[in-house]
């Protein structure tokens, strides 16, 4: 469709996400000029996503609307997640310790907002004063273990 936009919707979490899979689609290729070029677009995917989507817990907004101007306040689990492979890809291109000290931030957040130690689960939504939004399923179609999972075993693989 030619590239072009179609929609007005920021999602903090797909682009941070999109940041560290480009990267590591790029290294599959072995191609070193495609790899930089990636790696630059990466860390700009990474700094924006901060700038404009993360708090002072360094926590992930849901999505931005360029249309309405409004922010999504609520922090879904799998942005969490997937703020900390990205921050920790971050961190190994370019070794700026901020990336690390914003991951083991959500981490921090993940453990006492996120991860709902009675019932074994992540919880699916926190809304910007930090309590659970509780309506929805705990599971379904979209809410699986797929992004938590696959984050801790990216970022214990990314460290180890």
């Amino acid at each position: 469709m030619s590239w072009i936009v179609k929609s007005s919707i920021i999602s903090f979490g797909h682009d941070i996400e999109g940041s560290w899979l480009l990267t590591e689609a790029a290294e599959a290729l072995g191609n070193e000029k495609l790899l930089k070029e990636i790696k630059n677009v990466a860390i700009k995917l990474v700094d924006r996503t901060i700038m404009e989507g993360t708090d002072k817990s360094s926590s992930l907004f849901y999505e931005y609307d360029k249309k309405t101007g409004k922010i999504d306040f609520d922090k879904h689990w799998w942005c969490q997640a997937e703020a900390m492979i990205g921050l920790v890809k971050a961190w190994q291109i370019t070794g700026n310790q901020q990336y690390m000290k914003n991951a083991a931030n959500i981490w921090d957040y993940i453990t006492k907002f996120i991860i709902n130690v009675e019932y074994g689960e992540w919880n699916a939504v926190i809304d910007k004063f930090n309590h659970v939004i509780t309506k929805g399923d705990r599971v379904g179609f979209w809410k699986c273990p797929y992004h938590n999972t696959r984050a801790c075993i990216e970022v214990i693989n990314r460290l180890v």
